[in-house]
């Protein structure tokens, strides 16, 4: 990354470490400090996992593929412990990123038989209700 990029670390909500981005109240399944998150100039985001336990995943290919390090896209869908976002969404909680309209055809589409689909209104993958 440049000069230019801007790294936050990502974790639950505590009194003794503070995070940039702080995921909701009761995500104890995120660690303290979870993860670090790089934005470059171009746009790019680079993760790196923080925490030895409840470990970070990313949605490729139809698989949560565990992350120590690497680029991801800022909608591809994000696992740390159990709550599951994106990037963008991370983003979005300080105010850094404004929601943008994303073409379908970027929007992740769950493993066949997942449990699983993508909320565009909330910008994180979500339960699906039964019918």
């Amino acid at each position: 990354m440049d000069e230019s990029s801007r790294t936050y670390v990502v974790g639950r909500q505590n009194s003794s470490t503070r995070c940039d981005i702080e995921v909701p109240a009761g995500e104890a399944s995120v660690s303290r400090r979870h993860l670090e998150l790089t934005i470059g100039a171009d746009g790019s985001c680079y993760v790196v996992h923080l925490h030895t336990r409840n470990k970070t995943k990313v949605l490729r290919g139809g698989e949560w593929c565990v992350l120590s390090e690497d680029y991801v896209e800022l909608d591809a869908p994000l696992r740390l412990g159990k709550y599951e976002t994106s990037a963008r969404h991370l983003l979005e909680l300080i105010g850094e990123i404004s929601r943008e309209p994303r073409p379908p055809a970027q929007n992740p589409s769950p493993a066949e038989g997942s449990n699983y689909q993508w909320d565009p209104e909330s910008g994180t993958i979500v339960r699906r209700r039964p019918y």
